[in-house]
């Protein structure tokens, strides 16, 4: 299950009644085309998901529990990853302190994409999903929600590694950005309304895009929200990033699903626009100099202006388990993601050899068909 900026809080919030252990998981086979920007078309049959999880809760007695969860994921008969992993000490009268490593979903939630079974804009128009060590505490009060958490770089994991130090010119080995997530949300069964601000640290006018985040994020400032009116869900979003050298991308997403029996059918659309790459000083690309720099950024330029996507898929339920659904989604990448595949290209082999990964406003699409049983 994904969880994001508000349904990770959200889902955090089931207070165990006493102690149990429970073993959940997914799978999904089925057959996906895509098309990319450099023309690369691939097709074929393969696993989409394949995950088991473990939970375990202890019940302590006077409203108090102590949860931990484990779990595997891409399950093949070539190899076994590691999945999420997270323990938390929940206290009824006062919160939950929780403390784990997890893999960030897209900005957007569920509840802005309408609630339909979606191919998702992450790493498309939105910011490339990392995994990350973290530190939250959530407190629930009504259909009031609240939520601070604490993220290390994804460019360090395990214990003692990720937290201090400054960005890094270079992917490898950088300690990157940390970042400082405050949430608050209003959820009833009929309407869900979320907002969150986010506080990067290591933030750096001064260290050009390769450091690690592409274009170093400052800040970001989140609105979501969604209505149930039984027959439909209509959800929307909007997320704004401040950037260093006063580059700025905003995203907005209108979504929406309808349920018809066993069918349930589901759209967004989403818009990203960025500003300030033109306007940015030639630092923007250190540690390049000279002609070289000029170039880059005239060519990286062009990633200043508006990008969007379209996701629909129909969904039909087999069981309250098992179903099938079939999905496509168009887009054109956006700037900020551009320069994070860039960014990350171009530590790897070299600035000018990795100019061709930007795609600036041809289009990719994706396309599948999953048979989708959870248990």
């Amino acid at each position: 299950m994904k969880k994001t900026l508000i349904a990770m809080a959200v889902t955090s919030l089931a207070w165990a009644a006493q102690a149990q252990v429970t073993i959940s998981g997914q799978y999904v086979y089925g057959y996906k085309t895509s098309h990319d920007t450099s023309g690369n078309d691939a097709a074929g049959f393969g696993v989409d998901t394949s995950t088991i999880n473990f939970s375990i809760v202890e019940n302590l007695g006077a409203g108090k529990t102590v949860t931990a969860e484990m779990g595997f994921d891409g399950l093949t008969r070539a190899s076994t990853a590691g999945g999420d992993s997270k323990i938390s000490y929940t206290d009824q009268s006062f919160g939950r302190i929780e403390m784990g490593y997890a893999k960030e979903a897209d900005i957007f939630t569920d509840i802005a994409y309408g609630g339909g079974n979606l191919i998702k804009f992450d790493s498309k128009l939105n910011q490339v999903r990392t995994s990350k060590e973290y530190l939250s505490y959530t407190a629930l009060s009504g259909p009031v929600l609240m939520r601070y958490k604490f993220s290390e770089s994804s460019n360090g994991s395990g214990i003692g590694l990720g937290s201090q130090g400054t960005a890094s010119a270079s992917t490898t080995g950088a300690v990157g950005q940390g970042q400082h997530d405050f949430i608050v949300a209003y959820l009833t069964d009929t309407l869900k309304v979320g907002a969150g601000y986010r506080k990067y640290t290591n933030a750096d006018d001064t260290g050009g895009i390769f450091n690690g985040n592409s274009l170093t994020k400052k800040e970001i400032y989140h609105l979501e929200a969604g209505y149930d009116f039984g027959y439909m869900k209509l959800g929307a979003g909007y997320d704004h990033a401040n950037v260093s050298w006063g580059v700025t991308q905003d995203n907005v997403l209108f979504g929406m699903s309808v349920p018809a029996g066993k069918w349930l059918f589901g759209a967004a659309w989403e818009q990203s626009r960025v500003n300030g790459v033109t306007d940015a000083p030639l630092t923007a690309v250190g540690p390049l100099t000279g002609g070289t720099a000029s170039a880059v950024k005239a060519a990286l330029n062009r990633v200043d202006g508006t990008a969007s996507g379209m996701t629909v898929s129909a969904q039909y339920a087999l069981s309250k388990r098992t179903n099938i659904a079939v999905r496509y989604a168009t887009w054109t990448v956006s700037g900020y993601e551009q320069f994070e595949r860039f960014g990350t290209a171009a530590a790897t082999n070299g600035v000018v050899s990795s100019l061709s990964i930007l795609g600036y406003k041809q289009n990719e699409s994706a396309a599948d068909i999953l048979l989708s049983h959870s248990f």
